[in-house]
């Protein structure tokens, strides 16, 4: 009896570690990509290099245009790119871990969405669970997302970068689609 209480309560302190702890703050994690349509999405620093960071983000988010970052990579297929922004105006870079199709994760999702459909962006922290692959690298999310939260990251509760928010999953008010980590993982290693 008392092996098994024993057995239970460490099996919920490794699964739920953020449960004692605070998630990191937003500002710590993420950044505001401002548009040249007067609109933003959420992006999140990868790798440092001096004076430049490399930011991860939504590809759809570059159609306008970005006012506060420039282009260096794109996706051939999925909604992943990568930016350039000057290093005293971003946060560290978070560490990558690529998911399995099977891993089905509690997760943290970060961003500005434009909640639910306001004029200013708002920071927010929404949880959920990666609900599933679709293969080729994308996945479905549970955790409430809106427009404004493209590009944010969705990290596990290890504090990994474990996917980047593609968009609001059609039909389902709030869910969301995000790119595997692994694929920006792979971005990093060719630029």
């Amino acid at each position: 009896m008392y092996r098994t209480a024993a057995l239970l309560f460490v099996l919920a302190a490794a699964c739920c570690s953020w449960q004692s702890a605070q998630p990191p703050a937003p500002e710590r994690v993420t950044v505001k990509l401002a548009t040249s349509n007067g609109s933003w999405c959420t992006g999140f620093p990868v790798e440092r290099s001096g004076r430049w960071t490399v930011v991860a983000t939504a590809k759809h988010c570059l159609r306008h245009g970005l006012d506060n970052a420039t282009p260096v990579a794109v996706h051939p297929k999925l909604d992943l790119a990568l930016v350039l922004m000057r290093s005293d105006k971003t946060p560290q870079p978070l560490p990558v871990r690529s998911l399995k199709d099977w891993e089905r994760p509690r997760v943290m999702v970060y961003g500005f969405p434009k909640v639910p459909t306001g004029s200013s962006p708002v920071t927010s922290i929404t949880d959920g669970r990666i609900a599933g692959s679709f293969g080729g690298g994308m996945f479905r999310l549970t955790a409430p997302v809106w427009f404004g939260n493209s590009g944010g990251p969705v990290l596990d509760l290890q504090g990994n970068v474990v996917c980047l928010v593609s968009g609001v999953w059609p039909g389902l008010d709030g869910w969301g689609a995000c790119v595997g980590a692994g694929e920006i993982r792979k971005m990093l290693d060719e630029l």
